[in-house]
């Protein structure tokens, strides 16, 4: 019980603390109203890192001395501090433990206080999180907390597939009523499942917005200013004019092992269903959901990443890329979705002028809602329903980044209906009819 106290109040803390950089606030609780393009999915729900941990006034709850605790739930200062593991990946640049460490004395200067809870931090770079963590977590490591990723094996829906994430409804609704409470609507449908909730979002603007970053200098030495950047076609001819002046360079990287995105997807705003495999093209048939990697429009987008890696322009490491690219002085430029604020601080890490080009607008999405959300792991308990997941991890670095010819690509959708790719299309397909109907 001290245990499910524990994990429970510091969840609803730590939330407080991790609202993704300089991210602003979501503004509109129900984000399908204001974009129109949110598919949606029946599958999720999510909590918030609103207002979480500073309830500590709840009225008439008091902790075993006296004293009012976090979220109105008695703590027993008589006890030792309760020691729980945050895991969590590096969202850019290169971290220090000197700076990690001063993180985590920052947080536990706020839960050792309202909550009796020692945190401790354990920070990853995004490759090596990817990999790590789940198998961390099905091995039964100490790990009480978990930021989850966007994509791949430590993604929200490869998680709740894999039987590796702890229902949170008994637990939010006794340890953050208020938090609860806060975000409704369509936000709450992107980490549920069958009706639970499996996963907190951090509290942020959702939109999720495709941009390019580039150094700045090249760009101008090539003859182009941010202005000139208008597609995926201009981006095209920026490689081309800037690889003949520095053949040496990588004109592209990412530090995820992927770069197939929605930047990529001219004009078309789709929806994964916080899936890697499957999609809504909401400009086409927002009832329907298909095969993602059979879709016209990752076709065509392949088609130019394909033509990219065979020019060259492709960072040859960066399937076992684990930093952020713009790190490396050698690497030009890289893509990046989210909202325009996550596009701050990159010079810093670049270390000279970079430009920042909106290539595609976003828009609200069960993905965009479940990119990064907090959760409490299990050890895994259904590993094969991950059979899919297996499938998707062997292949994604090459399909993500131009490196799969024709041949690979065919085998890699094989090897999705021979694992039940049709069942898993027919599931989510069947969810998403009974969202759409209760939406009206």
């Amino acid at each position: 019980m001290r245990l499910k106290r524990t994990l429970g109040i510091l969840l609803v803390s730590c939330l407080t603390l991790t609202a993704c950089g300089n991210s602003e606030p979501a503004q509109n609780n129900n984000p399908a109203q204001d974009s129109g393009s949110q598919a949606g999915s029946s599958e999720s729900a999510a909590e918030n890192t609103g207002s979480a941990a500073d309830s500590s006034s709840a009225e008439g709850t008091t902790s075993v001395d006296g004293s009012a605790a976090a979220g109105g739930v008695p703590v027993d200062w008589d006890e030792d501090p309760a020691e729980v593991t945050w895991m969590l990946w590096n969202v850019g640049g290169t971290f220090s433990q000197e700076g990690l460490q001063a993180v985590e004395d920052a947080v536990n200067e706020i839960t050792l206080e309202k909550i009796n809870v020692h945190v401790n931090l354990e920070m990853l770079e995004m490759g090596t999180y990817m990999s790590q963590m789940p198998m961390q977590i099905g091995a039964g490591d100490k790990i009480d907390l978990i930021t989850t990723f966007p994509a791949g094996s430590g993604s929200f829906s490869n998680m709740v597939t894999s039987g590796q994430l702890l229902p949170l409804d008994e637990l939010l609704a006794d340890y953050a009523p208020e938090t609860y409470e806060l975000v409704s609507g369509n936000i709450l449908d992107a980490t549920t499942v069958n009706g639970t909730v499996y996963a907190v979002p951090v509290y942020t603007d959702y939109t999720n917005d495709g941009y390019w970053i580039c150094r700045e200098a090249y760009l101008t030495e090539a003859g182009f200013t941010a202005e000139d950047i208008q597609s995926v076609e201009d981006i095209t001819e920026a490689f081309e004019a800037i690889y003949a002046l520095h053949p040496d360079m990588k004109m592209v990287s990412s530090g995820s092992n992927s770069l197939i995105s929605q930047p990529l997807i001219n004009g078309t705003d789709y929806d994964t269903l916080g899936t890697d495999l499957l999609a809504v093209m909401v400009d086409e048939d927002a009832t329907k959901v298909v095969s993602l990697y059979e879709s016209d429009a990752y076709k065509e987008s392949y088609a130019i990443l394909r033509d990219w890696y065979e020019k060259g322009y492709i960072d040859k490491d960066i399937m076992i890329r684990e930093d952020d690219p713009l790190s490396d002085a050698t690497v030009v430029s890289g893509f990046l979705g989210g909202n325009r604020a996550r596009t701050t601080g990159s010079e810093e890490l670049a270390g000279e002028p970079l430009v920042s080009v909106k290539v595609s607008e976003g828009c609200v999405s069960t993905f965009s809602v479940a990119i990064m959300t907090m959760g409490i792991p299990v050890s895994a308990t259904e590993p094969e329903a991950a059979a899919l997941s297996n499938v998707f991890n062997e292949y994604k670095a090459q399909i993500s980044c131009g490196m799969a010819d024709q041949k690979t690509i065919d085998e890699f959708i094989e090897k999705l209906y021979d694992n039940g790719f049709q069942t898993y299309i027919d599931e989510a397909q069947r969810q998403l009819d009974e969202w759409l109907a209760s939406q009206n």
